[in-house]
């Protein structure tokens, strides 16, 4: 590949249109209706300057003037335009002797110079109709419109001609395709100061058209649709149109068009007044939708390279004064380029489900987001791509492209919606004149072969064939049960749980509202004012003062006008909102909290939406791409596992359930396993475990060949050698692709290069590891440490060099018999009653808390103790030492062993909890209580400060002895009249970090930054290695 050692330069629109020749016979103070804007470069010689600008001589409306630019024409133009501005005094022909290579920048310098109320485009490659202005002109008067749209007829290579300008003009639409012709409108000249001129960057050079009425619509803009044929359009069959000259970097160049974050921004800096200090050649807006240098390498190969090749015979000397083309690799270390992926979209209709996704997924930084139809697919590679998501897909030449896509690593995510074989629709199939496929211009385009996903539209048969194709391609259904079914698939089905708005009030509670605002096709209003949106099924009130124009539909369907409106209030039939399915419902609700739209009800109704509970799905839907996303280049096991240190219900098992729920319940395939080996004899807990996960939608536990601890490490190497191998075809034939250790597990940390999966350990209070120096064996063989907190984490971070995150322990620990959280004590009168938990062992120090409560009653406390767990065989010797010492100590009546329970009774029976050990990471059953709302007393151990600040949140101590453990249990029964504020401190801690949200948040960013972009990112990483070479070179 060439690689020139050359500069991006400055290049501002205010240089490249200073040095213009203005030739005109004109009048100077002309102030004509409409100012008619040609940009032109080298159409002489192919016989199409003539005839464009004849086109706009003979127009039958003549209160206009027109403005031609010449981009440095070398073909014989200069002379005729020439001639023409001074044999017509309504041209202005404004010369410019060197070529820019923008046409948008001309386009731009056009407007500015324009004097007229309106403008309308000429290109150098289209025809007029003789009465195009006269006929948009009377539109433009007789409406509210910023943009009036025509069809303009599109010849082809082929020899045949297609209609363009009556497509349904809705974001819905024009997100995936331009529907407008820039040749067929008419714009009053306030909608460039509204919404900014086109943008003049390089790299829009093919779409600048497109993204301009794509921001101008999703800001507010008013079109409205005349059918009429007002121009012939050649540009397709031209060899030198720009369609056909000009290379483009589709990835690139959707990444920015399409980022909706930065419309209102980009607009602002595109107005007239600004766009002269705008940088055609600034790459860096181009840099967040770029995943590495190398990408950022084939931008310069596409763009930078030709165009400077065709200013200059030198580049060095276009393209000086600032930022080397191999200097980003910088700003990439700088904005996590290496882990960034890409999301590409796929639905023929960006509806408000749609829309939600795509702006949920564009506020994770780590994830940059495309979105296109089917029909445009093949537009972009499986290499730049690391999740494809499907939208109701059903087009056949998709079917082939998305199994490519899934051939080549890329994970396939099937979303279906009500439209998949729901035979309740069937009937009401093309009743709404909204249905994009009775618009003549798209039926005649698909011919039925693209589905649309539209309220009540159902799929046909063949397009349900389609589907079935593709979800058998993908490697999950996002969906109903009953698209599922129809699907026929066999990958895992993840129904979210989607929240949606209600109707407040009743019925007869509220007042009418009335329709006081009318619109055309499309429709528009202002921010604040009352717009009428009926379905066309439903009649209005009689006697009311809605009338047929403010009821007749739009193309602007409920799900787009909350797309476009903006701190609007939109009335609505109710029956148009419920009547839609649960996707439809939540993508309209979700999305007016975004932009502040109010939608009422004609009786007068609010539709009211919880934002915490769309934030919660938004936060689901990210995290599930981002889980997605680590299954790329190993999509064939799909499956994530958390394996247990061993088969009791306690500590670091309780620990390792909780991930695997919090994974299943954001859409992952999770299976857990126990060892084969069991090491606590009799005593297990695997009745335990199951019933959890059954409670939990998880699937029982399998044994599996692995060792558990440092075992492993002290085994000879064949034995090693063996239980490796065994445990890897475990794994690949079960399609495991991600494995979470629940505990110190080295079997599993074999070098990278060896296994086919990634695998992260959870480590705990380092005491719990024979010799310490054992983890560093972990270094170089992991991909992530997590720990349940701050603690331990910082003594095993240094040891792995690799990514570690805090994951905390998510309440409530079992949330399908969850107890409530209680903000008051329980305690009114009688004995303070204490709780402590957890395996009856010395490293727990139940023996400790029993000599303090018998301290406690020597003192004159009215205190008892109750001790919950297990009670293994294996440590007979200490449960006996401790019941000895409750019969010597004549305790019997205060202190009880209560074996394994449930919290729930645990928090019923106390108001105390006890953490007496020396030797702990953050107990989880001192967590839950607290939750529960017990108040919290303890001896300062691993992480127990980050949930008890003493006086705070609860009691605690530095003294570890007897004396010490009965003194923190004093001063906590003292000070009982300050528990409430200690309970309520506490809650808000636990709200905020202990909960599934911000757990399940940390552990996806610790899978997805040690994924470090799925298997493929090695490609990645030799190409970031490549530019970098070549930047030495």
């Amino acid at each position: 590949m060439s690689h020139f050692s050359y500069q991006v330069t400055e290049m501002k629109v205010s240089q490249i249109i200073s040095n213009a020749r203005v030739i005109s016979a004109g009048r100077s103070r002309y102030k004509p209706k409409i100012s008619v804007v040609t940009p032109t470069y080298c159409r002489n010689g192919e016989g199409l300057l003539l005839r464009c600008l004849d086109s706009a001589a003979i127009q039958s409306f003549t209160d206009f003037e027109h403005v031609i630019i010449d981009d440095g024409s070398t073909d014989g133009s200069q002379a005729v335009l020439t001639d023409a501005a001074l044999r017509d005094d309504r041209i202005v022909y404004i010369r410019h002797d060197k070529n820019s290579g923008l046409p948008g920048v001309r386009t731009n310098e056009g407007i500015m110079r324009a004097r007229g109320d309106a403008i309308a485009f000429l290109f150098d490659d289209n025809v007029f109709a003789p009465d195009f202005l006269e006929k948009a002109w009377h539109k433009l008067e007789t409406s509210n419109a910023d943009v009036i749209i025509t069809n303009v007829e599109m010849l082809t290579k082929q020899g045949n001609a297609f209609m363009l300008g009556g497509w349904p003009q809705t974001i819905e639409m024009l997100r995936n395709l331009n529907t407008i012709p820039n040749g067929g409108v008419l714009v009053r000249r306030s909608f460039f100061d509204r919404f900014g001129l086109y943008d003049p960057h390089l790299m829009l050079r093919r779409v600048c058209d497109w993204d301009l009425w794509l921001r101008a619509l999703r800001l507010g803009a008013r079109f409205a649709y005349l059918d009429t044929v007002s121009a012939v359009e050649h540009g397709l069959v031209s060899p030198n149109s720009l369609g056909n000259t000009v290379a483009w970097d589709v990835k690139a160049v959707y990444g920015y068009m399409m980022d909706e974050r930065r419309f209102a921004e980009r607009s602002a800096t595109l107005t007239p007044e600004r766009i002269v200090d705008v940088d055609v050649l600034d790459p860096t807006p181009f840099f967040p939708y770029l995943r590495n240098s190398g990408e950022w390498l084939e931008v310069v190969k596409t763009f930078f390279e030709p165009f400077a090749r065709r200013l200059s015979a030198d580049p060095a000397k276009v393209l000086t004064n600032r930022q080397s083309f191999a200097m980003p690799s910088t700003w990439f270390e700088k904005s996590e380029g290496p882990q960034r992926r890409r999301v590409l979209i796929v639905s023929n209709v960006t509806n408000a489900w749609v829309a939600t996704w795509l702006a949920e997924l564009r506020n994770d930084p780590a994830l940059i987001v495309l979105n296109t139809p089917e029909w445009n697919l093949s537009a972009f590679r499986p290499d730049d791509t690391d999740v494809l998501m499907v939208f109701d897909g059903s087009y056949v030449s998709a079917a082939y492209q998305i199994e490519a896509f899934r051939d080549a690593g890329v994970p396939v995510i099937y979303l279906a919606g009500d439209g998949v074989g729901s035979e309740e629709h069937a009937v009401k199939q093309g009743v709404d004149p909204r249905d994009f496929l009775q618009n003549k211009d798209v039926a005649t385009t698909f011919g039925g072969y693209a589905f649309f996903a539209q309220p009540q539209a159902t799929m046909n048969s063949q397009q349900l064939g389609v589907a079935m194709q593709i979800a058998a391609a993908s490697m999950a259904v996002v969906g109903s049960a009953s698209a599922y079914e129809a699907l026929g698939a066999s990958c895992p089905h993840i129904v979210p749980r989607l929240t949606e708005g209600a109707w407040d009030g009743l019925d007869d509670a509220a007042a009418p509202v009335q329709a006081d605002a009318t619109y055309d096709l499309p429709s528009g209003v202002v921010p604040g004012a009352l717009e009428q949106v009926m379905p066309p099924t439903h009649r209005p009130p009689t006697g009311g003062t809605a009338n047929t124009k403010a009821l007749r539909s739009s193309w602007e369907s409920l799900s787009a006008l909350v797309q476009v409106r903006h701190n609007t209030r939109i009335a609505i039939s109710a029956s148009s909102y419920d009547e839609l399915s649960a996707f439809e419902r939540f993508g309209i609700s979700a999305t007016a909290v975004r932009n502040g739209v109010e939608i009422v009800a004609t009786n007068g109704r609010t539709l009211k939406v919880d934002p915490q509970a769309c934030s919660a799905i938004g936060n689901w839907m990210r995290s599930y791409v981002r889980i997605a996303s680590m299954h790329r280049g190993n999509t064939g096991a799909p499956t994530m596992a958390v394996f247990l240190h061993s088969e009791m219900f306690s500590g670091s098992e309780v620990y390792g359930l909780g991930l695997a729920r919090n994974l299943s319940l954001l859409g992952a395939d999770v299976r857990v396993y126990i060892p084969e080996e069991h090491k606590y004899g009799a005593d297990s807990g695997l009745s335990e475990i199951n019933s959890w996960l059954e409670r939990h939608g998880l699937k029982p536990v399998e044994r599996a060949p692995y060792t558990a601890g440092a075992v492993f490490l002290h085994l000879d190497q064949e034995r090693r050698d063996a239980e490796t191998e065994q445990l890897d075809t475990f794994i690949r034939e079960r399609g495991i692709g991600v494995v979470i250790c629940s505990g110190f597990m080295p079997v599993f940390a074999v070098d990278a290069t060896r296994r086919s999966y990634r695998v992260y350990q959870a480590l705990f209070q380092p005491s719990a590891y024979d010799d310490i120096a054992d983890l560093s064996y972990l270094r170089g063989r992991v991909d992530g440490i997590l720990s349940d907190c701050e603690w331990s984490l910082s003594h095993f971070a240094r040891v792995s060099e690799v990514p570690s995150r805090v994951v905390r322990t998510s309440l409530p620990l079992n949330e399908a018999v969850a107890t409530p959280v209680r903000t008051q004590p329980q305690w009114a009168s009688g004995p303070v009653r204490i709780a402590i938990g957890g395996t009856l062992q010395p490293r727990k120090r139940q023996l400790e808390a029993v000599l303090a409560v018998s301290a406690l009653r020597d003192a004159g406390y009215d205190v008892e103790l109750n001790i919950y767990g297990y009670a293994l065989s294996v440590l007979d010797a200490y449960v006996r030492q401790i019941d000895e010492q409750i019969e010597k100590l004549h305790l019997e009546s205060r202190v009880r062993r209560c074996g394994l329970v449930q919290l729930g009774e645990i928090a019923a029976n106390n108001d105390i909890i006890l953490s007496a050990s020396l030797d702990e990471s953050l107990p989880q059953t001192l967590l839950e209580l607290l939750r529960c709302g017990l108040v919290g007393a303890g001896v300062l151990s691993g992480g127990i400060d980050e949930i008890l600040t003493d006086s705070v949140t609860g009691y605690l101590t530095h003294d570890a002895s007897v004396d010490g453990i009965a003194a923190v249990l004093k001063r906590a029964i003292d000070d009982r009249a300050n528990w409430p504020d200690l309970i309520r401190e506490t809650q808000v801690i636990l709200a905020r970090d202990y909960v599934r949200e911000s757990t399940s948040n940390a552990l996806v960013t610790l899978l997805f930054e040690g994924s470090n972009g799925g298997l493929a990112m090695p490609a990645a990483r030799k190409a970031n290695a490549a530019a970098e070479a070549m930047a030495g070179a």
